[in-house]
């Protein structure tokens, strides 16, 4: 399932994104913010793991980032009847909760004021596997795929044995 984070930077500046390292390629950083906003901590921004990273910049009015993201996100719920999506707003800005409660019933929907999916310890090791490990790898894929053909052909004969 994808997930579409959309961060309110006027709102939360680089704290509610400083914690994203560990996002997959599934999921979507939208970062609404307009000429006004805090200066971005583009390390900050560089982390944000394997997620797609896409930047709006709206005009300068009053509630201007709030109207654009409440209106992304209609667009993203619409867009994704066929296909389930996940929205975070990410904003301490507590409007958005009845707009919440509106769509919690077409879609996955929560209000959070930061990010934090930081990668795991053996992520961010990146050590390289042993041999050892790689033979007991492919040893468990060898033993799983024996199993599955054993269960597809019990299967099989039983459906013939049934005509």
């Amino acid at each position: 399932m994808e997930t579409f984070y959309l961060i309110d930077y006027e709102n939360v500046g680089s704290e509610g994104i400083a914690k994203c390292g560990g996002l997959s390629e599934s999921d979507h950083l939208i970062v609404f913010y307009t000429e006004n906003s805090r200066k971005i901590d583009l390390d900050i921004i560089d982390n944000h793991g394997d997620a797609l990273l896409e930047t709006q910049k709206v005009p300068a009015k009053k509630q201007s980032v709030d109207m654009h993201i409440v209106s992304y996100m209609g667009y993203l719920i619409g867009k994704s009847e066929e296909n389930p999506i996940k929205v975070v707003i990410v904003s301490k800005d507590k409007d958005y909760d009845n707009l919440i409660k509106y769509w919690e019933n077409k879609t996955e929907i929560v209000r959070k004021q930061r990010i934090e999916v930081e990668k795991k310890p053996e992520e961010k090791a990146n050590v390289p596997q042993t041999e050892a490990q790689k033979k007991d790898e492919s040893s468990e894929k060898k033993r799983i795929k024996a199993e599955l053909k054993t269960q597809l052909n019990m299967e099989i004969q039983k459906i013939l044995r049934s005509e």
